[in-house]
């Protein structure tokens, strides 16, 4: 959150340089319906003004009233999901002899349009922060080099994220005038400040979720709404303030600022609070987010300047969120007349502390003298009234935990796991203490008081500074190559790879090496092994911490990820989904064909965009923010278990754990996504499907070997899906049991499969004994859904038009929407078959019949 210095000092306070020009600002807030194009189409208006390089600094630096840039050229713009810009003005308009313009565009309840103005070879853009809508006027901010930087940042993450739900709230929070200038044309400052502002939006959404109290994607996606309103209302706001001030040609007052600002922290605020988070939680969340960000940032090759104003902006944010929780959960916690006040007065002090801090470890420092002062002031209250200590030493338990994971913590990650697990061991020492004092039936005091003692406790470096150390990494080559050569290098943009200097070693006679580094490991990084004209490769990063195996299927993994670096679509198919799916018989097939690992890469890429699309077409409810949550933790699971199959050498059990263990982690995002063990099944079934459908150019045996792989993993989930709506329907455990060993075989049947066909034989063995387990549970129905089965399954039932569909799917959206018709289609026929009345199944039974019956004949 903003404050106060960065309100002054922000392009916000521009609005007021409307000057007189603004004595028909009234339009500006006027919302009356405007009239439409010469067709009558109704539009919506966009008006404001464009200030240039002229006017960046805002009010409070004794800017003018006056400044615009007359005859400038302005469009309007929307933001595509891929960073790209489409015009949606009708046509461009000029900026009168004040810079004010007013435009047209054939919107409706859109955000994030951009306004883009032009004059001699100059171009400035700005976001609009409103919902445009049809009828009405929405304000824009003043576009200028701050607004430019804002929305350049913003298109470069749609473009990086492709759709992930980072807040505009959060790049106008950020970016202020001094910032911009820094950043301003420079592409390396605006790639650290997108990169940035990812990890600190990722790392808080991160922590809430998993916080004690359990916040979900959907409270956060209603909160970004709420903020983005307060967002637009700060503007609106500032706009009159200015209009009124110009009447006069003066200034805003600083009365009228303070004022503008205090409703915009509060709406801000309240923005998390109504969504269900309380502000101690999200507090939590911006901590832990901020140390991850200074930790990943520390080594980022930028302007160094830049890097401090960053600090700067962030910690002042982080502040203004810790004032307010502590202030918040003081009170709530029965603290006396003034005791909250505390919180106020060092926060004061933080902030102007930070403002005049020169180095990382000054703003460390002011962090800790807030904890100092604020632990002195609440001592009496904290720890005299509740009959003990509670508030954190150096050397509690918790802190001294953190402070060890921190040591070793390298990625963001990592970094905001040992805060999740700090979270979790710090409430719970100091909960014990405060419900040992006061009993736990006031359970809202208890979490307050915790909370409070909490984050005054985490402040300053008593957590420990975030370490990021060399790297260090050992390994074997296949064949045991000895005397060859292993670096280090960076896929670059075009694919190729750029060797790094002074990281090199030599693989010793059973092909083993150790390298080592003081340097950062970089972002995209492949360990080359060379000997002779021989070269293998295994892909590698900053988490990589067992020994590698290098050889042909790591080769050919790197090789892949090389491609979809030079293709641009490493936010489609990761890294490791690529490790997921490219197993030893792929990799023998496609190893040395650069055509083939273009074929492959391709259908991967159509696979994960019809994957991901029939989630967010099901009526999940699922947002591209739960798309995330889910392929983050996919990265994870897939570490853990190639750690997890590398330490089982191979023994049968410990293999099945490892995969079970991986099919519940991913269950469980889901779940944390807002789906279920269902709607995982569906969505790997349409992956495997996709994958066969559109890969091409690959000989039969490895098209064989990469879709069995898929429908491998489509099985693992496909019986855990399955057998909970079985078990929903109301089926007793020896039929469970019956069920579950149909599913043991269908994994088999699949992994031995040395055909297409044999796969669908063995869905087609698992599809009847779904249904017996149905009929058996719900014995009364069981010709129901015989009928049902035999329509849906029949030659011109719903299983046949969606196989059709499949097979004709042109794209990857086709294939998702096949899937999206025949779960409906199945739906309605089930739903009709069963009616309700006397001696009909539950609507839960019915609903877990529907969603059987779908998992069984969806498969093939």
């Amino acid at each position: 959150m903003k404050t106060s210095t960065q309100v002054n000092n922000t392009r916000k306070l521009l609005a007021a340089m409307a000057a007189g020009a603004l004595i028909f600002s009234g339009c500006f807030r006027d919302e009356s319906p405007t009239t439409g194009d010469s067709s009558g189409e109704m539009t919506a208006t966009i008006e404001g003004r464009v200030q240039g390089d002229t006017q960046v600094g805002g009010l409070g630096k004794g800017t003018s009233l006056g400044g615009g840039v007359e005859g400038a050229t302005v469009t309007v713009l929307r933001l595509q999901s891929d960073g790209s810009f489409e015009t949606v003005s009708s046509a461009g308009v000029k900026t009168d002899v004040q810079g004010r313009f007013s435009i047209k565009a054939t919107v409706d309840g859109v955000r994030e349009l951009v306004v883009k103005a032009g004059k001699e070879g100059k171009e400035w853009k700005a976001v609009v922060s409103g919902k445009v809508k049809k009828g009405s006027k929405t304000f824009c901010r003043p576009v200028n080099i701050e607004s430019t930087v804002e929305a350049d940042v913003l298109a470069r993450i749609r473009a990086e994220s492709q759709g992930t739900e980072i807040s505009f709230a959060d790049v106008a929070s950020h970016i202020d005038a001094d910032l911009s200038v820094k950043a301003n044309g420079k592409a390396d400052v605006e790639s650290y400040l997108s990169a940035q502002i990812k990890t600190e939006a990722k790392a808080r959404t991160s922590v809430l979720v998993s916080s004690v109290g359990k916040s979900t994607l959907a409270q956060i996606d209603q909160a970004n709404e709420a903020r983005m309103d307060a967002e637009a209302k700060l503007e609106a706001d500032l706009e009159a303030a200015a209009a009124a001030a110009s009447a006069g040609s003066t200034d805003i007052s600083a009365e009228a600022k303070a004022k503008i600002e205090s409703d915009w922290h509060t709406a801000g605020f309240k923005a998390w609070t109504e969504s269900g988070i309380a502000l101690g939680e999200l507090a939590k969340a911006c901590e832990a987010s901020y140390r991850v960000s200074v930790g990943t940032g520390a080594n980022a090759t930028v302007d160094a300047s830049a890097k401090l104003a960053w600090m700067h902006r962030l910690a002042l944010e982080n502040a203004a969120t810790l004032e307010a929780a502590v202030k918040e959960d003081v009170k709530a916690s029965g603290g006396q007349s003034g005791t909250s006040d505390i919180a106020v007065t060092a926060g004061a002090a933080l902030k102007a502390s930070l403002n005049n801090a020169k180095t990382g470890a000054e703003i460390d420092s002011a962090f800790s003298a807030f904890r100092a002062s604020v632990s002195l002031g609440l001592k009496a209250y904290m720890e005299t009234a509740l009959g003990g200590k509670v508030l954190l030493s150096d050397s509690s338990a918790a802190r001294m935990a953190l402070k060890t994971s921190l040591e070793t913590a390298v990625t963001a990650d990592q970094i905001a796991e040992a805060y999740r697990k700090f979270y979790v061991s710090a409430e719970a020492e100091i909960k014990a203490k405060i419900a040992g004092s006061i009993g736990t039936a006031d359970s809202a005091k208890v979490d307050a008081l915790t909370r409070t003692a909490l984050l005054i406790g985490i402040q300053g470096n008593g957590g420990g500074t975030v370490v990021l150390p060399g790297f260090s990494l050992s390994g074997k080559v296949d064949g045991n190559v000895s005397g060859a050569t292993v670096q280090v290098a960076t896929v670059k943009a075009d694919g190729s790879l750029e060797i790094l200097p002074n990281v090199s070693g030599t693989t010793d006679a059973q092909g083993g090496f150790t390298l080592n580094t003081d340097a950062k490991l970089p972002d995209s990084a492949v360990l080359v092994v060379t000997k002779n004209d021989s070269r293998l490769m295994v892909l590698i990063d900053s988490a990589t911490a067992k020994p590698v195996q290098v050889g042909t299927e790591s080769t050919v993994e790197a090789r892949i990820y090389q491609q979809i670096i030079k293709d641009g679509n490493t936010s489609m198919v990761t890294r490791d989904e690529i490790k997921a799916h490219v197993d030893s018989g792929v990799a023998a097939s496609v190893n040395g064909d650069d055509s083939a690992i273009v074929h492959l890469m391709a259908g991967l890429e159509i696979a994960a965009k019809a994957q991901n699309r029939f989630l967010m077409d099901s009526g999940f409810g699922i947002t591209s923010n739960g798309i995330s949550l889910i392929a983050s933790a996919r990265a994870s699971a897939q570490t853990k278990l190639e750690a997890d199959l590398k330490a089982s050498a191979g023994a049968a059990a410990s293999v099945q754990a490892s995969y079970d263990a991986y099919h519940k982690t991913m269950v469980d995002a889901y779940v944390q996504a807002g789906l279920d063990a269902q709607a995982y099944a569906r969505s790997q079934q349409v992956y495997a499907q996709a994958l066969a459908r559109f890969t091409v150019g690959l000989t039969a045996e490895a098209k064989l070997s990469l879709v069995r792989s898929a429908h491998v993993q489509a099985a693992r989930a496909l019986r855990a899906g399955a057998e909970a709506q079985v078990k929903a329907s109301g089926a007793n455990e020896a039929t469970l049991k019956t069920l579950a060993e149909a599913g043991v075989a269908l994994q088999a049947s699949i992994q031995a499969a040395v055909s297409a066909e044999a796969i669908t034989g063995a869905y087609e063995s698992y599809h009847a004994s779904v249904i017996a387990s149905l009929k058996t549970a719900l014995v009364l129905h069981a010709t129901v859904i015989e009928n049902l089965d035999a329509k849906i399954h029949g030659k011109d039932g719903a299983r046949a038009q969606l196989m059709s569909k499949l097979q004709a799917a042109a794209d990857a959206d086709a294939a998702a929407k096949a899937h999206v018709e025949f779960s409906a289609s199945v739906e309605a026929q089930v739903t009709a078959a069963f009616g309700g009345g006397l001696g009909a199944p539950s609507a839960a039974q019915v609903k877990a019949v529907s969603q059987a019956m779908a998992l069984a004949n969806m498969c093939g």
